[in-house]
Formats: C-alpha cells, sequence, structure tokens
C-alpha cells in the first residue's frame, strides 16, 4: 500500500534538511571532544578552520554579528569554568548553530530539487 502525502516536495525537503543537519551536528559534536581531548596543543582549535570552510559563509557571519554578545562571553566563561576550553565550546555553540541552519537550508533546497525532479518524471510516465 503506497502512502499518499498532501505535499511531497515539502516532506521530501524536510526530511533531506533534517538528515544534513543531523549530519552536521554530529560532526560537529565530534570535532568539539576531538579538540577536548587534545588539550594543552594549540593546534587543535585549529581544526575548527575545517567547518569554516564546509560551511562558508554562515559561521564568518555568526561570529561578525553573535560572537561578542553577553550570551556568547557568558557561554565563553562557562566552557572555561565547566570544561577548561572556552574558545572550544563558544566555537561548537556557534559553528552548530550557523552551520546547522546552512545544511538544513542546503538539504531543504536539494529536497524540494529531487522531489520535484522526481514528481515531473513519474508524470511523464504517466502521460
Amino acid at each position: 500500500m503506497k502512502s499518499q502525502t498532501r505535499h511531497p516536495i515539502l516532506k521530501a525537503a524536510l526530511v533531506f534538511g533534517i538528515i544534513l543537519l543531523t549530519i552536521h551536528s554530529f560532526l560537529t559534536l565530534c570535532m568539539f571532544l576531538y579538540v577536548y581531548s587534545q588539550r594543552g596543543i594549540a593546534q587543535a582549535e585549529l581544526a575548527w578552520g575545517t567547518f569554516f570552510l564546509l560551511d562558508f559563509p554562515t559561521p564568518q557571519l555568526m561570529f561578525q554579528w553573535l560572537a561578542s554578545t553577553s550570551p556568547m562571553r557568558a557561554l565563553f566563561d562557562w566552557g572555561y569554568y565547566l570544561v577548561g576550553s572556552g574558545p572550544n565550546l563558544r566555537t561548537f555553540a556557534m559553528v552548530g548553530l550557523a552551520g546547522g541552519l546552512h545544511w538544513l537550508l542546503v538539504g531543504c533546497a536539494l529536497g524540494a530539487c529531487f522531489s520535484s525532479i522526481r514528481a515531473r518524471s513519474s508524470s511523464l510516465r504517466l502521460a
């Protein structure tokens, strides 16, 4: 029995976007844990540069607009108190938010494109 949805393009867009958001969130968590485990090595925090290239331009914009706001400064201080790595925790939060939003939007656009191509090809087969 085939499931009929009312808005298949919207469903495909959201599913694909959430999949990419989940993958990105998992990778940022792995990067945070890697940098945290390499305590005392200053170059470990340079590993976040990979995400700055992967998520271009959203983390750069996020850091420009939000890096010096009071919630991010509080997170920076709390990170020093809690895990001993304030810059790592702040970068994790900002890259996770900005990059996650970035890949959610990219995934939604790709999902909508793939779904519309599939719908168009199935309508051509019926004709």
